[in-house]
């Protein structure tokens, strides 16, 4: 069965997919680490779960209470792939923990996708997976907005996973048509009055 984690990482975000391959193993996919803080803790969890590997990592954006603890996970375990989204110019970050991330991606020699709407993620064919945000080439202006919102399905189980997009992203998606409906949702933003609008939480129905 899939199994889904939501990690304690404080004012931050953290979880992982763990997706049965079929043949009795398992995926791992690590969605964003928290500050660097939790690093250590979560290490420890990730490998009290028995995770050596972490096949396909995702980091929603570049905020540090995503992904400041994310160099010292790379550094720690074999990691397949990393996707985030690519911002423009004038919206990249300059701090020392996204310059680390990056540090550490070329250290490990990791393979680095940009994480878009429209593309995919490389996972088992036992999920389903949906990206309906960020709009490549898109100019967000907000780091919050360049999210990467995530639905993935297993069966009839679904998730979504929306980083801290907030409420323009949120009918952006909606105006695009997409089907958001899901069975767990993850609030944008924390549940920050920024995201999780009206009109979201109907479509999504969790």
């Amino acid at each position: 069965r899939l199994e889904v984690t939501y990690f304690d990482v404080g004012q931050g975000d953290s979880e992982l997919l763990r997706i049965p391959n079929g043949d009795g193993s398992y995926n791992h996919l690590l969605i964003d680490s928290g500050e660097g803080g939790y690093a250590d803790g979560l290490i420890a969890c990730l490998e009290g779960m028995g995770v050596t590997t972490l096949d396909t990592v995702v980091v929603t954006h570049p905020h540090s209470d995503h992904m400041g603890g994310m160099a010292d996970l790379l550094r720690h375990f074999t990691v397949g792939a990393l996707y985030m989204p690519e911002t423009a110019e004038q919206d990249t970050p300059t701090t020392r923990v996204y310059e680390d991330l990056l540090d550490a991606v070329e250290e490990r020699g990791i393979a680095l996708h940009r994480l878009e709407e429209g593309g995919s993620l490389s996972l088992p064919d036992t999920v389903k997976t949906r990206i309906f945000s960020p709009e490549a080439g898109r100019a967000y202006g907000d780091l919050n907005n360049y999210s990467g919102v995530i639905r993935i399905a297993y069966g009839n189980t679904s998730f979504l996973f929306t980083g801290d997009a907030e409420a323009l992203v949120e009918q952006e998606i909606l105006d695009k048509g997409y089907q958001p409906k899901t069975d767990v949702l993850h609030l944008g933003h924390h549940g920050s009055s920024t995201s999780s609008t009206e009109a979201l939480l109907q479509a999504v129905s969790p």
